[in-house]
């Protein structure tokens, strides 16, 4: 089980850096999936593709968040990331990744629709956005005679399911007091902003940094796999080295992004997984 680092031994440069890696190496992944020889596109890939691009911008937000010392929503970034850790793998273990796409879509129509049809405000949309096109417009006929029913799975759920109830509820649910109203909202904010009120024992920051690295390679990781893809070791040893720098601050794994370079992006990273018989054979 991949634990939260309690104690952050890297500095926040440190944390940075790899961040930025991170993020190249994601860019990197969808290409070399979409790029790979028999690549299909299908609401699977999008999924899971738009889900690895959203956790490189989401761990390039906490970066860029950290610096102006918004730690609040950094930690609201950080518990969304979880979220969609939990709900990526739930796709994975399902396979509901159609089902999702029709209840997306339907969901999101009826937003739409709504905003569209409320006379205040209808004549001020932007027309080209909201409007459908003809094969929505099919879609949104056939969805009205039978409704999408997916149902989204909880994450304490998912955090049962795969033994992260540790994740759930020290990094999740305290997300969760950073992204609702409390009594004390913003205090560190009103201390960092004006130099106001007692300066107390304020905590040690660094673990968001530190939880956002952890979530995007737990990501990555999450979205290699849900390929169906055989991946380049140097990949996966790549993540495990992340990680390793995360536990105790070993560096190897900038050695290993340097050969990444060199390879270049025509570099067979993924391929089909053989059959049972091409193994055998």
């Amino acid at each position: 089980m991949r634990k939260i680092q309690a104690d952050p031994v890297l500095t926040a440069s440190q944390y940075e850096e790899l961040g930025e890696l991170l993020t190249a190496t994601a860019g990197m992944v969808i290409f070399a999936h979409v790029c790979a020889p028999g690549f299909q596109e299908s609401n699977k890939t999008s999924i899971l593709m738009n889900g690895l691009a959203r956790a490189a911008k989401t761990l390039d937000g906490v970066l860029a968040l950290y610096k102006t010392k918004d730690y609040q929503d950094c930690w609201v970034l950080v518990r969304g990331m979880l979220e969609r850790y939990f709900h990526l793998n739930y796709l994975r273990t399902t396979g509901e990744y159609d089902e999702f796409e029709a209840w997306s879509f339907w969901e999101q129509y009826n937003i739409r629709n709504k905003m569209r049809s409320d006379h205040e405000i209808k004549g001020k949309l932007d027309k080209e956005f909201f409007s459908d096109t003809s094969a929505q417009k099919a879609r949104i006929r056939e969805f009205a005679k039978d409704p999408p029913s997916w149902n989204r799975e909880h994450p304490a759920v998912s955090a049962e399911r795969l033994d992260l109830e540790f994740l759930y509820d020290f990094l999740y649910r305290f997300g969760s007091t950073q992204t609702h109203p409390y009594a004390n909202d913003g205090y560190q904010d009103l201390h960092s902003l004006t130099g106001m009120g007692l300066k107390e024992n304020f905590p040690d920051q660094r673990t968001v940094l530190h939880n956002a690295c952890l979530l995007t390679i737990m990501l990555m990781g999450e979205c290699m796999i849900g390929t169906g893809r055989q991946w380049h070791g140097m990949l996966e040893r790549f993540l495990d080295e992340c990680m390793d720098y995360l536990k105790n601050g070993d560096a190897r794994y900038q050695a290993t992004f340097v050969q990444f370079k060199d390879l270049g992006p025509d570099f067979e990273w993924c391929r089909s997984k053989p059959t049972d018989g091409e193994q055998a054979s």
